[in-house]
């Protein structure tokens, strides 16, 4: 849709994730999927020593991703066509099998997560990481913030996910409202894209 009807990226990402929502959720009629394989739980829930399987597949994946993004002639062209679309073109690359490649990976990615977040708490409903869109908006933006002056980047990204993480862990804990969490992730998302677009004109 995104490569080559050229559909905007949001909104094929927004349609899809809805459309296969409803499939999942008409399939298991909206049950809760329980009574999953012990196996597969032991990745969200056991350790090798102090440390758990799931900070280990995190740490592996990011240190692809960053090696990919920032060390390979791929992750140049990714960067180089998400950045400007009509450059990258005149300059000779293959932009349609770029964002193709990119958004299966980004769909991999995401299915990773899924796995890792229903093997941590024993359960799985199809809607079950939807509260989690917002998050992922603001770990990118936080990164733009923290590296490369308002640009996307790999390293930004893990701080953000990791500055996010610590910080609802630390409202949770504390037992802050869980609404004054959403304003207070709310205001973090718009402060990060605001100060986002700041770096990025004074840049310019």
């Amino acid at each position: 849709m995104v490569a080559y009807v050229n559909l905007a990226a949001f909104i094929a990402t927004l349609g899809t994730m809805t459309a296969f929502q409803g499939v999942a959720l008409l399939y298991y009629h909206g049950n809760i999927i329980t009574g999953l394989p012990s196996g597969y739980l032991a990745m969200g829930q056991n350790n090798i020593g102090p440390i758990p399987y799931l900070v280990i597949i995190f740490a592996g994946v990011s240190l692809i991703a960053f090696v990919v993004m920032e060390r390979t002639s791929l992750g140049r062209r990714w960067y180089a066509t998400g950045g400007n679309y009509d450059a990258s073109y005149l300059a000779g690359l293959q932009v349609r099998k770029l964002r193709f490649l990119a958004f299966v990976v980004s769909g991999a990615g995401a299915a990773l997560g899924g796995m890792m977040l229903a093997a941590r708490l024993a359960q799985d409903t199809p809607t079950m990481g939807a509260a989690l869109t917002l998050n992922v908006v603001a770990a990118v933006f936080l990164g733009m913030t923290a590296f490369k002056e308002g640009l996307p980047n790999m390293a930004g990204t893990v701080v953000g996910a990791l500055f996010l993480g610590v910080l609802i862990n630390g409202l949770a804990i504390n037992y802050v409202n869980s609404f004054v969490q959403e304003i207070i992730t709310g205001g973090v998302v718009i402060g990060s894209v605001a100060l986002a677009g700041l770096m990025k004109k004074d840049r310019a």
